[in-house]
């Protein structure tokens, strides 16, 4: 039995026709029920505005302002400030028949289907009479005509007479809010979506209103139709085409609107209104495209805990070494139930990619967590390109498993994406973990990307000081934005150093490293980014004037053979010991005295700088890795150098050979500042996102 009703009412630049509506609907509010005036009007006559105080400070309103107007996005913030379980959503300037309120109250009481959900109440325009009705008395959805005097169940629905269960309404998504400007049929693509959910829509002609239309304020700002250059008249109708599925041919009927909105007697009569309607409708037409593509902006469904816990997805293109500690730590939160997706699970041949060698990772990548391999539309999915992997199916997986937030894990491939279309279509909230930054300069097209892209995303885990900016350089909320640093494995490289580390001198014997030489290492896949020649010919420059240096060259990659073919040349001492898989590693970091990491912009983090940290290393990195301002402290925990200096960078190494006891102090500030840079809190920063895109 519904006892209690909460009004809602949008209003915007109206005056006294609000007052005089809301004076007959206070004389309707029983004990329990509540009008909500949410009022987008900057400042109204000095009269208005003492009335609506006065009301507020008495309770007969709750008068809420709002910093911009938009129909739907005000009426969404209603059903969600409203106490009561009925919500009933009336226009501004209307007149309501005696007993309006308690007509809807029964009106749901006497239904009698259990899935009445919403009921629509009967709407006299100013060119009808309270005793006129449509010719056969139903309600026609392309008419408008809401004046029947027949109880029905209907298909539409009329958003100055409309009253839903705020469960239901909440559920289905509330009104789009993307049907901007005069919103046109907002109402309808709403009662599809309500409908389609198995609800009904009832017809009550008892529940009554006039609707004046007032000359001025509402939706009058928007200009009039056919008079303006504006968009905000057609632009709702377009994006319905587009979202609604009830509209097969899109293209077909926004053409028809098109050219049937100059084929009027307005237009006959006066043609030079022609191009500025042709002009408003186009616009109208693109910015509907636009706002489809985005998908809808609905209010997110609340989320219902199996086992009071929240079903947490993570997506990823392909197992990352680095991430699993991350995921078996989300897994054992209490009450989180975590799954991973992987957009596919790479062979050993693909797993050797860029590192010129098969392999397998030597530590455990997929246990500790449930996970699940999304098919993948590649005969032969791969990492190399943006489209090498595809997985258009993960919306079908996600519409299945229902999780209540979902991880991305950025977006520079396409199943990334794809994932990310999904979750706006199920209404799932996406959160994304990645690390771009704006050390390198992007084109107009690239940060038109971004500005189109990042705001289809509900909250941000930040990996870093330089990825965080990025974010709010765009315009990101920092409320939005948690932190989830770069993190390795912390306890496993120091289990495993103290495994290994009384063995150094073996160790380097083995590579032929001098036990008194200071020992610089390169870790990482020889490629173009990582700048290996640079770090080669500071080498040379610095043996120069120390003889008593030495490289080892942890790694494999295309420019192997020609490093191989600059050392032979130059005579170097340089140690290659290959690829080294997680375990061996720390061997590498064991036998040397100092990191060094060249890369140019493609380096946008660094986590090889994190685990020399952990292994007690300093740090040598160029100015353009993305993990300088965070774990490089120059002169603290290592050096920072100008990119591509080479000169500068021989200068740092033989700086760092100079002074062993300033290495060793830089290496043990530098494990001390790497234990914030933990599993623990990137887990902790990223509950708090889920929760905060939850609430």
């Amino acid at each position: 039995m519904i006892k209690s009703i909460s009004v809602i009412i949008p209003t915007f630049k109206r005056e006294q026709v609000l007052l005089d509506t809301l004076s007959l609907l206070i004389k309707q509010i029983k004990p329990g029920d509540e009008i909500l005036v949410m009022d987008q009007t900057q400042a109204h006559e000095p009269g208005i505005e003492a009335q609506l105080a006065a009301w507020n400070a008495s309770c007969a309103i709750r008068w809420i302002r709002l910093p911009e107007p938009s129909i739907t996005k005000s009426m969404n913030l209603g059903a969600i400030q409203a106490k009561n379980d009925l919500l009933l959503f009336l226009d501004d300037d209307i007149v309501p028949v005696s007993g309006l309120v308690g007509s809807y109250k029964k009106a749901y009481h006497d239904a009698e289907d259990s899935n009445t959900w919403a009921v629509v109440g009967r709407v006299t325009q100013p060119w009808q009479s309270n005793s006129d009705n449509n010719t056969s008395g139903l309600i026609i959805p392309r008419s408008g005509d809401f004046n029947s005097t027949q109880r029905q169940f209907i298909k539409t629905a009329i958003g100055c007479n409309l009253s839903v269960i705020k469960q239901r309404f909440i559920e289905s998504g509330g009104f789009d809010e993307n049907f901007r400007g005069v919103a046109y049929r907002f109402e309808e693509e709403f009662a599809e979506r309500l409908t389609g959910r198995g609800g009904k829509i009832l017809f009550d002609p008892l529940a009554g209103i006039q609707h004046l239309q007032a000359a001025r304020g509402g939706v009058r700002f928007a200009g009039m139709h056919g008079k303006s250059f504006l968009p905000y008249h057609s632009v709702g109708e377009y994006y319905y085409f587009f979202r609604s599925k009830k509209i097969k041919h899109k293209l077909m009927s926004s053409f028809r609107r098109l050219f049937g909105s100059v084929c009027t007697k307005h237009h006959l009569q006066r043609p030079w209104w022609i191009p500025v309607t042709l002009i408003a409708e186009t616009c109208g037409f693109f910015w509907g495209v636009a706002l489809y593509l985005q998908g809808p902006r609905l209010i997110r469904r609340p989320v219902l805990m199996e086992n009071g816990k929240i079903k947490l997805a993570v997506f990823s293109p392909y197992p990352i070494q680095y991430y699993s500690p991350w995921f078996r730590g989300l897994a054992r939160q209490e009450g989180v139930d975590l799954k991973v997706y992987y957009g596919f699970i790479p062979g050993e041949d693909q797993q050797g990619y860029g590192f010129n060698t098969s392999f397998k990772w030597d530590i455990p990548m997929l246990d500790g967590y449930k996970w699940e391999a999304v098919p993948n539309a590649r005969k032969y999915p791969g990492f190399n390109s943006f489209f090498a992997s595809s997985t258009p199916g993960i919306g079908e997986v996600l519409a299945k498993d229902r999780p209540d937030a979902i991880i991305l894990i950025g977006w520079s491939f396409l199943p990334l994406l794809q994932a990310l279309r999904a979750c706006r279509k199920l209404h799932i909230p996406a959160i994304v973990r990645g690390d771009s930054n704006n050390l390198k300069k992007r084109n107009f097209l690239i940060k038109l990307i971004h500005r189109n892209l990042l705001p289809k995303y509900d909250a941000f885990l930040v990996v870093g000081k330089l990825n965080r900016q990025f974010y709010l350089n765009y315009g990101v909320p920092a409320e939005a934005i948690f932190q989830a640093l770069h993190f390795v494995d912390n306890g496993f490289f120091e289990a495993r150093l103290n495994e290994v580390k009384e063995t150094r001198p073996a160790i380097r014997a083995g590579w032929n490293i001098p036990e008194s030489a200071t020992c610089f290492l390169f870790a990482g896949k020889l490629q173009e980014k990582k700048r290996i020649f640079d770090l080669l010919s500071a080498f040379e420059m610095a043996l120069h004037k120390n003889p008593s240096i030495h490289l080892l060259i942890a790694g494999d990659g295309e420019f192997m053979q020609q490093a191989k073919d600059f050392v032979m040349e130059k005579r170097l001492p340089v140690t290659f010991a290959g690829f080294l898989n997680q375990i061996e590693i720390v061997k590498a970091y064991a036998a040397a005295d100092c990191l060094v990491l060249p890369s140019d912009y493609g380096e946008t983090w660094g986590l090889v700088v994190n685990e020399a940290n952990v292994c007690g290393l300093p740090a040598i990195v160029s100015d353009r890795v993305g993990c300088g301002p965070d774990l490089v402290l120059d002169g603290v925990t290592g050096y920072v150098f100008p990119f591509g200096d080479i000169g500068m960078l021989a200068s740092t190494l033989l700086k760092c050979a100079s002074d062993k006891a300033k290495l060793a102090q830089m290496g043990t500030a530098a494990k001390k500042l790497i234990k914030d840079y933990s599993v623990e809190d990137t887990v902790k920063g990223t509950i708090e996102a889920v929760r905060n895109v939850l609430k």
